[in-house]
């Protein structure tokens, strides 16, 4: 087993999700622009400019992501860190897993020991997606196999194990 694994996100998934996104967003945009030419803005349109707006948000952020390429997730003897979850001892995790979300997606699940203590040196936004996929799926730090490079969460989940067994010994 190395001393050090680093996984780094897949620029071209990244890049591919990204592009595919954008497209979306200049559909929605270019379709709410029409009306807007002609003068006419109501509601409905409010709604289709918001949607364009959140697509062109989540489009600029995997390409910034594939641009950054950031490593998605490093385990070593002490604990995991990375950029999907925050740095966690092997002493915080209770267990390592994989599961399925929704439409045939596989994630990586970290369950903490108390989650109440770990939730507090979070941000916001790490405390509510902590806490949705806590709830749903009883595991608080959660990276995604969609924009990891060149492995599989199970693989991941095995070495992450041995890590955890050997940390514990």
């Amino acid at each position: 087993m190395p001393e050090t694994v680093r996984v780094h996100v897949n620029s071209r998934r990244c890049y591919l999700l990204g592009s595919l996104v954008g497209f979306c967003a200049l559909v929605v945009l270019g379709l709410v622009a029409i009306p807007i030419r002609y003068g006419i803005f109501d509601a409905l349109l409010a709604v289709g400019l918001a949607i364009g707006l959140f697509f062109a948000w989540f489009s600029f952020s995997f390409l910034a992501l594939a641009l950054k390429r950031p490593v998605a997730l490093r385990m070593d003897q002490k604990g995991i860190s990375g950029y999907y979850t925050n740095p966690a001892t092997w002493d915080e995790i209770k267990e390592v897993r994989t599961f399925s979300g929704g439409r045939g997606h596989k994630f990586l699940g970290f369950e903490l020991q108390d989650p109440v203590a770990f939730r507090e040196r979070q941000t916001a936004l790490q405390r509510f997606r902590s806490w949705s996929f806590g709830r749903q799926n009883k595991v608080h730090l959660v990276v995604p196999e969609i924009v990891l490079a060149k492995v599989t969460v199970e693989e991941i989940a095995d070495i992450a194990r041995d890590f955890m067994t050997s940390a514990k010994l």
